[in-house]
Formats: C-alpha cells, sequence, structure tokens
C-alpha cells in the first residue's frame, strides 16, 4: 500500500509538518502492521500533551548543523536550535525568516518551546534559558545556580509558569521574567517533567531510593511512588500521560504505568535475557487507547504496548536508531524518525510511517477459527494475584470436528522448574482460548507457562509481584 502525504497534518494536540525528498517503500511487517519507510526526508513534528509542546527534528536536511528539536507557532513558522549557536525562524516554504545568535551551542537533545506571546525559549551549552521574542530580538536570559545544561522548558497549562530542571538537580518553576518561582530540591531530571491537565507535574529523578513523584502547581509534593529501593536508574526518556491520566515512564529495559494516584498498574521488561535488553532516549508517546510507543536508542526495535501491559508488536529497526519523540496522525498512523550515525557526513537518516492494518483482534471472533498455534503473554504481567493467558488452536480439516480433537496441557513451573500448577490437561477442539489463573498461594517472583498441544510447545515468563 502506498500512503499520500500532504505538507501539513493538523489534528487536535498534534500537528506534522514534512517536505519529502526521497523514496517511499512499504512493506507489511507482520502482525497487521504495515510499515513504510521514507529515505533522505527532511521531517519535524510537534505534539502537544495536556499543555506540554513536546517537540522533536527527527531529521532536517536545510541546514547541515541542525539537530534540536523543532517549534511550529499558529502562524507556521517553525523554530529550532543548532550547533553553530543560532536559533533559526524559517517560513513554511524553507525560506530564513531571522536567527538569533546565543553564547554557545544549542544540542541536539534539547526541545525548545514557545509561549502564548509567541516567545521562543530554549538553553544552551553554557546552561542559559533564552527568551527570544517573535521578531528575533532577545527578550531576557538567565542562568540560575548550576544552570540549565542539555534541559528543554515545557509551561504550565494556562501558560503563566515555566518548569525546567535545573543541569545537576532540582526542578524550577519560573516566571515569564525569569525570576524563580519556587524549586524542588530533587536528584537529576534528564529531559523534562510531563504536566496533566490539571497542571500536575510528573517528575522521574535520579536517586536513590528511586521514585516517581508527582507534584502540584505550587510545588508540593502529591504522592511519591518507590520503584526501586537500593540503586538509582538512569532515565534519559520523558513521561507521559495518556487521556486517562495514566502515567507511563521507561527506566532502563523496562516501561512502567502508574494511575494518577501512584499506584503501579504494571510493568513491562523489554526482552527476555541480556542480550535482548534495551535503552530508551526518547520521551514515550500514547494513543487514544492508551497504547505506548517507544523505540530503541541502541536501533533493536521499536515497540507497542497495550495499556494493559501486553506486547501488542515490535518493528525491527535494523540498527536504526531511536533518539526522539513520534508523533501520530489523525488517522492513526505513527510517524518516527530514525536515524544511522546522523552526527557524521553521509549518514542515513529515514522517517518511517507505521499502520496497524487489523481493524479487529485476531481471535475476537470466535467463530472464527485460527490458522497457526499461538501462546499469548500473560496479561496483566506483572501480575498479583491473578493473570490470564491466551492460547490458539488451529484447525487444517473441518472446523470444529471432533476428529480434530487435540490433547492440551498447559502448565505453570517455577524458577526452578519445579511444576506448580496444571491449567489444562483435556482434549480441546480448534479455537481460541483463554484461562485465568490464581496465585494466591504463591510467592513473588519469576514463573513460567508452558502449553503443549500434540507435537508443538511454546513457553513464556509471568512476573508475580505482590
Amino acid at each position: 500500500m502506498r500512503h499520500t502525504f500532504a505538507s501539513w497534518l493538523v489534528q487536535s494536540g498534534v500537528s506534522i509538518y514534512f517536505q519529502l525528498q526521497g523514496t517511499q517503500q512499504c512493506v507489511e511487517a507482520g502482525g497487521g502492521i504495515e510499515c513504510c519507510m521514507i529515505t533522505n526526508t527532511v521531517l519535524a513534528v510537534v505534539g502537544l500533551l495536556f499543555g506540554v509542546a513536546i517537540t522533536s527534528l527527527l531529521m532536517l536536511g536545510v541546514i547541515a548543523s541542525t539537530l534540536t528539536g523543532i517549534v511550529i507557532d499558529s502562524s507556521n513558522t517553525i523554530y529550532f536550535g543548532s550547533l553553530d549557536r543560532h536559533v533559526y525562524a524559517l517560513n513554511s516554504d524553507g525560506s530564513l525568516k531571522w536567527k538569533y545568535e546565543t553564547s554557545s551551542i544549542i544540542f541536539e537533545i534539547v526541545v525548545p518551546n514557545i509561549d502564548l506571546e509567541g516567545r521562543i525559549y530554549t538553553t544552551n551549552g553554557l546552561g542559559e534559558l533564552y527568551s527570544i521574542n517573535p521578531d528575533g530580538t532577545l527578550n531576557w536570559k538567565v542562568k540560575h545556580d548550576d544552570g540549565f545544561f542539555l534541559k528543554s522548558p515545557v509551561f504550565s497549562p494556562d501558560g503563566n509558569t515555566i518548569y525546567i530542571a535545573g543541569s545537576d538537580s532540582n526542578l524550577y518553576a519560573l516566571n515569564l521574567d525569569g525570576s524563580i518561582k519556587w524549586k524542588f530540591n530533587c536528584g537529576l531530571i534528564r529531559k523534562f517533567p510531563s504536566i496533566d491537565s490539571d497542571g500536575n507535574l510528573h517528575i522521574l529523578p535520579e536517586m536513590v531510593p528511586q521514585k516517581l513523584f508527582s507534584l502540584n502547581s505550587n510545588g508540593e509534593v502529591r504522592w511519591s511512588s518507590v520503584i526501586v529501593d537500593s540503586f538509582a536508574i538512569k532515565s534519559h526518556s520523558a513521561p507521559c500521560i495518556d487521556i486517562q491520566g495514566n502515567i507511563y515512564i521507561a527506566l532502563g529495559s523496562a516501561i512502567f504505568s502508574y494511575s494518577n494516584n501512584g499506584i503501579l498498574n504494571w510493568y513491562y521488561i523489554i526482552g527476555s535475557n541480556p542480550d535482548e535488553y534495551d535503552e530508551f532516549w526518547q520521551p514515550l508517546i500514547c494513543d487514544v487507547e492508551g497504547t505506548v510507543y517507544v523505540g530503541s536508542t541502541f536501533g533493536k526495535y521499536y515497540y507497542a504496548i497495550s495499556k494493559e501491559g501486553e506486547l501488542k508488536w515490535k518493528l525491527p529497526l535494523n540498527e536504526y536508531q531511536v533518539d526522539n519523540t513520534g508523533a501520530i496522525a489523525e488517522d492513526g498512523t505513527l510517524y518516527i524518525g530514525v536515524h544511522k550515525s546522523s552526527l557524521f557526513n553521509g549518514s542515513e537518516r529515514n522517517l518511517i510511517a507505521i499502520r496497524d492494518t487489523l481493524t479487529t483482534g485476531i481471535f475476537e471472533n470466535r467463530n472464527e477459527i485460527p490458522k497457526k498455534f499461538l501462546l499469548e503473554q500473560n496479561y496483566p504481567n506483572p501480575f498479583n494475584p491473578s493473570t490470564i493467558i491466551k492460547y490458539s488452536i488451529p484447525s487444517n480439516t473441518v472446523p470444529l470436528s471432533r476428529v480434530n480433537e487435540s490433547n492440551v496441557t498447559l502448565k505453570v513451573f517455577d524458577i526452578l522448574g519445579k511444576e506448580v500448577a496444571i491449567l489444562v490437561n483435556e482434549l480441546q477442539t480448534p479455537g481460541s482460548y483463554q484461562v485465568k489463573w490464581n496465585a494466591e498461594d504463591l510467592s513473588s517472583g519469576i514463573y513460567f507457562y508452558q502449553i503443549k498441544v500434540n507435537g508443538w510447545s511454546d513457553i513464556k515468563k509471568m512476573i508475580l509481584l505482590r
């Protein structure tokens, strides 16, 4: 299938600007996922999440030294920072509107922002926060304490407060003149806070014990939730919030979901062995259904994880790295920018468009016989104390015929290989099944469930978390 791309896609909360300068290839990625890659592309993305502008320069070939995030205002003026020290303003046709030179380089991971009056905010290599007027003149610049090196500013929903992390520690709330409104003492925040529609902030500072904090607009702690007791985990990502108020964070090779009152919903560990473990440096994004999307900084896979904590699909990136956030169009198409060694000349930079072409779940229709054996990942996972396991048995002859009955066993083992439960041990006809297992008598830990159907077998891991 070939997608038709317009110059602008604008919908509630998300604007996407791009210009095609290359070729497009589309393939079926399996599981009903269609993937298109556009090579040598110019792309800028702006996403808006509960009043917080999350911007990302995925690739821009107009100015070679440009690697930072991008923000686009209501007049379609495009703003971004550059390694050559400048903040650039471009017209929608790519022509230069103005440029302003700061005192140092502006790094690629910095995400600029724009206030309700059209002023541009960004930081530079000296840790200075700049406020630049819409005409390209300086409004002010400030540097509090150790400054804001590699940090990105975000705004409160009413637009009257700037929130920004310090270079080494602390979260600052600034007035629109750059003065300090309040300061929250905490460990290093590598990206920026996420802000919900009520103005509450959610941050993941590096500290022991490792905690997720929720603050109100006055800088007071609403709640904190301990994730790890004994050590801090570097998080190069930023949280995201779905329409239900659930908060999603990435730590190491795991994705966590918390409710708006700080209760752990679930966590999902990427990979079943150290070779598969991953790391994520881009802000998380989620769609209206609560599906969370995140891509490998090491070029392994791009993942979609459901609101229940299940892996929906993963797309091989073939060593293409993902360093910043993508955007979701109105039709549900996910756009992500990838690269191979983008800091060097001759690097490859591409835009990938991903669309889930399934209209319903594969096995939601009980009258449809599955075409292959399948053991699904249990959900929720981790669980306490019960979880659901789904599996499917195909047929190569007459559907639902008694002659197609298969001997099915589904057993649970602990980490030492000891059998702890027999969930299924009977003849079953082709179809899709689900089993609810209650592990209230077992202790927390890693368990494995194994299915055997005639000559076919599969095994998966699950985590009981008390």
